[in-house]
């Protein structure tokens, strides 16, 4: 793919690259480690990151990564014949640089800020050995031409089943079939692989047969095309959430999340007896349930409210009050990830907050809940038992908030109650048309209240 960079972006990167380049001096001497006791005596311990290997005369970089930030703090080049490091300032300007690259509007979209550090590495390398020929804009602009590619990516995810694909937004929804990974094997066989390697190949993918993917479609080099899929695929799990069981029952737990993402609710267990180790075994605490879609359920489920998201996460031209509707229902819907009580609530009150408080200022029982019991209630009837639910549900969360009490048992049928009544209200400003934006709705509302 032909990637365009504008003169000037391509001249301000080359010469912050240059200043990178200049700030590599004599690398410090090796300082020796303290002895590994414990229990990581006991582990397999690499070295920091090897970017390179030393296999005669080549050079190798070995670089140091903050743990947290997944950023480098230092690096090193090396050879027989030199042991050079960036200085502070020249690891600042390194930082600095893959960071303005990473934002730039022309770059953003098609390549990953490791990406970029490891070409900026590669390049100083380069010109450590051979001297500096190119500028570094070049070289990254021509590895661009080469590395960005339209791509697939299909993420497996747990806890959902579906009978037919469909899509939310610009994300789809299908299943790995026997025959996808019938596919795989016979080209792994046309490229004379053994018949080892092809077992172990069947043992790798046969357990994916029957698992739903959400599968995202760009053009980008593989690190970036895999974060944009995980953004996405993330954005619109959240929305689907919405429309899970667990949404309106704070006992039920929703496990739909990407495979592996989901911290599952297992206890483990090691038996000893005699000081020796007899039994390992573990149990599952709380099951989930997956959100089963077939026809009939994907239906429903679209007839709900999921029709309208695909229609929103599609559209170029969403409002104001669309957008914050979609951030309130993944608002919502974080809370399902969690088993306790205290952070469903917590997750569906602060989802309705964002849409129906003016400012942090404002009284939120005494603005929040007749607002609220307005959009999701249509009877006096219904807004008094919203009113009166919302009132004794904030006590709940107030007494978590500023005094660590876990919600009692017996109140779990009051925070469903007013849970639901959240989710209502969200629910039907998907669907609102006539106001466009958030204060619109806290303004018509109030008018509302002084009729």
């Amino acid at each position: 793919m032909e990637v365009k960079l504008h003169p000037e972006a391509v001249r301000r990167f080359s010469e912050q690259a240059e200043k990178v380049r200049c700030s590599l001096g004599l690398a410090p001497p090796a300082m020796s480690s303290p002895p590994v006791r414990g229990s990581l005596a006991h582990t397999f311990v690499e070295r920091d990151i090897i970017l390179g290997v030393d296999t005669g005369d080549s050079p190798w970089v070995e670089g140091l990564v903050d743990p947290i930030t997944n950023r480098y703090v230092s690096l090193e080049i090396h050879s027989p014949r030199f042991h050079l490091a960036l200085s502070s300032e020249g690891m600042r300007t390194f930082g600095r640089l893959a960071d303005q690259v990473a934002r730039h509007k022309d770059l953003r979209d098609l390549c990953a800020l490791k990406y970029i550090e490891l070409s900026l590495i590669e390049w100083l390398e380069d010109a450590q050995v051979n001297g500096p020929s190119r500028p570094w804009s070049d070289v990254l602009v021509e590895a661009l031409h080469r590395d960005v590619k339209p791509w697939r990516l299909l993420v497996p995810l747990e806890g959902i089943a579906i009978e037919e694909p469909f899509s939310v937004g610009s994300v789809g929804f299908g299943f790995f079939t026997r025959e996808y990974f019938e596919r795989v094997y016979t080209r792994a066989q046309s490229k004379g692989i053994s018949a080892d390697d092809l077992a172990a190949l069947r043992r790798k993918y046969d357990s994916y047969q029957g698992v739903v993917y959400a599968s995202f479609e760009c053009t980008a080099e593989p690190q970036r095309a895999k974060e944009r899929a995980l953004d996405e695929v993330e954005k619109v799990l959240a929305l689907m959430r919405f429309f899970h069981g667990a949404a309106l029952d704070v006992r039920l737990h929703c496990p739909l999340g990407r495979m592996g993402g989901l911290i599952p609710h297992q206890a483990h267990f090691f038996l000893e007896a005699d000081g020796e180790l007899r039994r390992t075994f573990h149990e599952l605490s709380r099951w989930g349930h997956d959100l089963s879609l077939s026809r009939v359920e994907l239906r429903q489920a679209m007839n709900d409210g999921l029709a309208k998201v695909e229609q929103l996460l599609r559209a170029t031209d969403r409002n104001d009050l669309q957008t914050r509707v979609l951030d309130a229902m993944a608002l919502f819907s974080g809370g399902l990830l969690f088993p306790g009580i205290e952070h469903r609530l917590i997750h569906a009150l602060v989802a309705v907050e964002s849409l129906l408080l003016k400012s942090p200022n404002e009284p939120i029982v005494g603005s929040l809940v007749p607002r609220l019991a307005h959009v999701a209630g249509s009877t006096i009837e219904q807004r008094r038992e919203i009113v009166s639910d919302l009132r004794d549900v904030y006590e709940v969360r107030s007494s978590y908030v500023h005094h660590g009490k876990q919600p009692r048992p017996e109140s779990i049928e009051m925070v469903n109650r007013a849970v639901k009544h959240c989710w209502v209200a969200i629910l039907t400003l998907l669907g609102e048309v006539r106001w466009t934006t958030k204060d619109d709705v806290i303004r018509a509302l109030d008018d509302r209240l002084l009729m």
